[in-house]
């Protein structure tokens, strides 16, 4: 009897509530945080960085009923639907939170033998990833538009030259053409400028002392 009643609280994830081994520590030790509930939609375990992340669960004994500990209604989503599902696969959606962004990826918890124990989440801060995702889309932005000025320079004077604008005048069709050739230069200057960016960016560059 001992045993069955040992292996059913093992079936419901209730001694990850109050395991105190080194996993545990490890657990703890994580900047990400971690949740899991069990097949009953019981919160049994949370890590240090998880209740720093959702303070509303840091002081809730354990286990205690997922949807009444965590105040984020996502998470319990993910977590209830993780625990349902018949796949491996993990679910993994945004999730902002104050002036944070996390992302949250739940999966189901199997055993060896393929029963579904219940769901554990990972929360991870991205929005330092958030802030460079715009940063970068704006500077791609501010390029697009330095490159289309001179591109389109380039093109208005090679038109006007092919189209005879100058009634086939020598000098003034030169003249066009070697305005042309400093846009597509300083064109060329910019492009330079930012390969040796990304060379620096990636360490592929190399200090020549003249």
């Amino acid at each position: 009897e001992g045993k069955q009643l040992r292996q059913e609280r093992e079936r419901r994830l209730l001694e990850v509530a109050f395991e105190r081994s080194k996993s545990r520590t490890i657990l703890n030790c994580m900047t990400d945080g971690v949740l899991v509930v069990n097949r009953n939609a019981q919160l049994v375990l949370r890590n240090q960085a998880a209740a720093r992340i959702l303070p509303e669960c840091a002081e809730q004994a354990l286990p205690a009923a997922a949807s009444e500990v965590v105040a984020e209604p996502l998470v319990v989503e993910l977590l209830e639907q993780a625990a349902r599902s018949e796949s491996p696969m993990i679910a993994s959606r945004e999730m902002p939170h104050g002036e944070s962004t996390y992302m949250v990826n739940a999966a189901p918890v199997i055993d060896a033998t393929g029963e579904r124990l219940g769901a554990v989440a990972v929360l991870r801060d991205i929005t330092a990833m958030k802030k460079l995702e715009t940063a970068k889309s704006l500077f791609i932005s501010m390029v697009a538009h330095e490159v289309k000025s001179p591109l389109a320079a380039i093109e208005s004077l090679l038109g006007a030259v092919l189209d005879g604008a100058n009634d086939h005048d020598t000098e003034r069709d030169q003249a066009m053409i070697r305005r042309a050739l400093v846009r597509a230069g300083g064109l060329r200057g910019m492009i330079a400028d930012l390969l040796n960016l990304t060379a620096i960016e990636t360490g592929h560059f190399q200090m020549t002392r003249v």
